[in-house]
């Protein structure tokens, strides 16, 4: 990429998430020779380009620290559009995923004997067709398919759940 940038006259930007050796090591090991061949090339070409981001702070002190790179954190925000689902709306989405997936149907038998649709987060009341959350809920924790192995997932919920609920379902 940075060759093509110089041949065209463009600006080369790379935006780090994390670094593409590090993934490849989880699957190959971080000794196998295509690893070692992609920390050297993202070793040599990233100084190269003309501006760095990152989306943490904590990446954009590793780059600095580790690699010499200046970036500039610009933190993940959804966009406006985007709101809370309505709890109507998420009730239906856990009745649906309920069919396919059993870790969302309710369990427990005073809830079989109740008037109401439920889900193992949700109550949909069949009288009035009200719906509300369940008290005994678990967190429910949805994770970017770019989640990798190198994360704390353990960290990061003890720092953000206190105390750390165990009752955790992970998608």
């Amino acid at each position: 990429a940075w060759v093509v940038c110089v041949l065209r006259g463009s600006t080369f930007i790379i935006d780090w998430h994390n670094y593409g050796y590090t993934i490849m090591a989880l699957s190959l090991g971080a000794s196998h020779p295509v690893v070692r061949l992609a920390k050297w090339y993202e070793h040599l070409f990233g100084p190269l380009a003309s501006h760095s981001l990152c989306v943490t702070n904590a990446m954009k002190g590793d780059l600095l620290k580790n690699w010499g790179i200046k970036a500039t954190t610009l933190y993940d925000r959804p966009a406006s559009i985007f709101r809370e689902t309505p709890l109507d709306l998420q009730h239906e989405l856990f009745v649906r995923l309920a069919e396919s997936h059993p870790q969302f149907r309710a369990t427990g038998s005073a809830l079989k004997e109740m008037e109401a649709e439920t889900t193992v987060f949700t109550v949909r009341n069949l009288g009035n067709g009200d719906v509300t959350l369940r008290s005994d809920r678990p967190a429910l924790l949805i994770s970017s398919t770019s989640w990798t192995g190198e994360y704390n997932l353990y960290l990061c919920l003890q720092k953000n759940f206190r105390p750390l609920n165990s009752n955790i379902l992970t998608v």
